[in-house]
Order: C-alpha cells, then sequence, then structure tokens
C-alpha cells in the first residue's frame, strides 16, 4: 500500500463514514457545478480537469473525488516534467501493468490483437512519453503516488524516462471558489 493510500485510510475517517453522500454531491447532484469551480480555481490545467474529472461513466475519477473532498489543503500544478525514478507505484499495480505489457508483447509476436492503453493503440515498446499526454500524480516529500496513468508511469520507469504530470500539490488552497465547493458538502440533499 502506498503512502497516498494509507493516508486515505489513517487521516481521514470522514471521508469514509461519509462517502455515499460525497460521492453524490461530485458525482450527481452537483457535478457540473464543481467542474466548472475547479475550472475557475485551476484554468491553466483545463486539459487534466477535462480529462480526469469525467471517467468512462461520466463521474469522477475516485482519486479526484478524494481530492475534490479537500480541496482545501490541494492545488493542482503542472504540467511539468518529473523524474520517473520518483514516481510511486504500488507493487500490485506495478505486477499489473506489467502483465498487460507482457501480454501485449506476446500477442503481437502471435499475431493477435493487442492493446496497451485504454483509448490509444500506440505500440507501448515504441511509444513516444513526451508526445502522451500528462499523467497526474500527487506529490508527497518529494515523491509522486498516481493518480492517473499508470500504464504511462509504469513504461517511463521501464525505460528510465521522464514524463509530463499534472500534480496536486498539498498546500493551503485560499481560492474562493474552495469556500463554495466545501459549501456543497455542508448542504442537505
Amino acid at each position: 500500500m502506498n503512502f497516498y493510500n494509507l493516508y486515505n485510510l489513517i487521516e481521514n475517517q470522514n471521508f469514509f463514514k461519509n462517502f455515499s453522500f460525497i460521492d453524490k454531491i461530485i458525482t450527481q447532484t452537483h457535478a457540473k457545478e464543481i467542474y466548472n469551480l475547479l475550472l475557475g480555481m485551476f484554468p491553466e490545467v483545463k486539459q487534466s480537469i477535462d480529462y480526469q474529472y469525467r471517467d468512462e461513466s461520466g463521474k469522477p475519477f475516485a482519486e479526484w473525488r478524494r481530492m475534490i473532498f479537500e480541496i482545501e489543503n490541494h492545488v493542482l500544478t503542472g504540467p511539468e516534467i518529473i523524474d520517473s525514478k520518483l514516481i510511486n507505484i504500488d507493487h500490485e499495480t506495478n505486477k499489473d501493468r506489467k502483465e498487460k505489457f507482457d501480454q501485449y508483447v506476446k500477442d503481437k509476436q502471435e499475431g493477435k490483437y493487442a492493446q496497451y492503453f485504454r483509448k490509444d493503440m500506440s505500440d507501448p515498446r515504441t511509444v513516444d512519453l513526451a508526445k502522451m499526454p500528462p499523467i497526474t500524480v500527487i506529490e508527497e516529500n518529494g515523491v509522486y503516488d498516481i493518480v492517473d496513468g499508470a500504464h504511462r508511469a509504469f513504461l517511463a520507469k521501464r525505460l528510465n524516462k521522464p514524463l509530463n504530470a499534472y500534480i496536486w500539490k498539498q498546500r493551503n488552497n485560499n481560492h474562493p471558489n474552495v469556500a463554495k465547493i466545501k459549501a456543497l458538502f455542508n448542504s442537505q440533499p
């Protein structure tokens, strides 16, 4: 378990006790409003918000729900280049990405259909990581835990290459939209 997951379990039990309420506020009741508030807060990272805020089912990625709930303690910056050596990929995720990579290579060698990335047909063995969309990480004491982009991070670590990344940084966020988002959590549905 990486530090970010451990932090989730220990530091803020309120998040877990009220997850269904929080999930409803972020994904159903006020999804568009929160999206617009995030864009107002972090206009320079619109690409990340557009991509990450809505998963295949139209909901924010689970990791983003956590950041949104604790928005007063986080800012989103980037993209900037980070050293892949500083990216933390937990053992289970790393194992899964290695299996997917190995399966891709095997399928290609056997002439079968193969796809490594979710929405991209690029060959992971030859992909130019500098041309891929930035990953998203949370920075903690100079180490980066993956929020989104584990496939790309796995490849970067494997090739010892840097990556572009949007970075959630833990710091006080006093933007006026923080109070507006927090007020949504204090409202009763």
